[in-house]
Formats: structure tokens, C-alpha cells, sequence
């Protein structure tokens, strides 16, 4: 297909999904709309963004397989390991942040609140190595966050997960 002919169809995909799109009422309270959830982390080595290319990788920690970087200790809010999930190209596409047993969680949770609004909560139970997992969550079009506080036979840890939602039409 020449470039000719594509491009009136890419125009029309993206023309579809922006009037698939909800429009927002004028009357609609500011305030109850969901907050824009960071992106971006700043590391002593440097700063890292969700759907960005990830530069000197091996500066930043050790490369554990293709699509895992496990970074320093401590290099980051208190987290005892942090892993930044990596997809085609480097672009990083999450990263996972472990903490330890003594997270005081629910400040965890407090302490985004005025930052990102009201979160959601799950709980799940009963697989063979977890007893329980409670996860607090909040997304936005395109950035999904969650903490969560896994109980487990040996104890208790806390993470934090903050991923890249695939851009799709809705």
C-alpha cells in the first residue's frame, strides 16, 4: 500500500477513537475527576519514564534477563529492590517496588490520596504461596499504580507497581 493510501486510514483510526471518546460535561466538579498519575521517577542515576526508551541501563542497576533491570537498593522512597520491566527497544513498560515488613501501609496509601484521589481496593485470597493480597489501585488513561500488601506464610511484604496502559480506543 503506498503512503499515499495510508495515510487518510490512519487519520480516520485516530479520528474514531477521538469521537469514541466521552466528552466531559461542563458541570462536572474538577475534583472528582481522576488525577493524572505520575509517570516519570527520578533515581539518583537518573530519571526514568513509562513508554520512554530506558539510556544506560547497566549504569542504573543489573540486568537480570531481557525485559528486567533490578536496580540498586534503597535508591528510591525506602524500597529494599526495584525492578524496571522493560519491553521492545529498552522502552520501559512498569516498575515494581518491594518494601519492606515495616511499611506502614496504610500512610503508604494516605500519603497519595491528595496526590491522586480516591484510590480503588481489591482483596484477593488463596493461592498456594500468598494467603492474602489486598490491592489498593488508581489509573488513568494511561498509566495504571497500585499498592499492594501481600501476606504471606512467612510474613508480610508491601509493593508498589506503576505500569503503562496499552493505548487502545475504547
Amino acid at each position: 500500500m503506498s503512503i499515499l493510501r495510508a495515510v487518510p486510514l490512519v487519520f480516520a483510526s485516530v479520528l474514531a477513537c477521538a469521537e469514541a471518546r466521552p466528552v466531559e460535561d461542563a458541570d462536572t466538579n474538577a475534583a472528582e475527576l481522576p488525577k493524572p498519575i505520575f509517570r516519570s521517577v527520578q533515581f539518583g542515576q537518573g530519571e526514568v519514564t513509562l513508554g520512554e526508551p530506558l539510556r544506560d541501563k547497566k549504569r542504573l542497576g543489573e540486568v537480570t534477563s531481557d525485559t528486567i533491570l533490578r536496580l540498586a537498593d534503597s535508591v528510591f522512597g525506602g524500597a529494599q529492590a526495584i525492578w524496571i520491566h522493560l519491553g521492545p527497544g529498552d522502552t520501559v513498560r512498569g516498575m515494581t517496588y518491594e518494601y519492606g515488613v515495616d511499611t506502614a501501609f496504610d500512610a503508604r496509601i494516605a500519603s497519595y490520596i491528595p496526590l491522586l484521589g480516591p484510590p480503588t481496593r481489591r482483596t484477593s485470597r488463596g493461592t498456594p504461596d500468598v494467603d492474602l493480597t489486598d490491592v489498593i489501585e488508581w489509573q488513568d488513561s494511561a498509566t495504571h499504580f497500585e499498592l499492594r500488601w501481600i501476606t504471606r506464610p512467612g510474613g508480610a511484604i508491601a509493593q508498589s507497581e506503576l505500569r503503562d496502559r496499552p493505548v487502545s480506543c475504547p
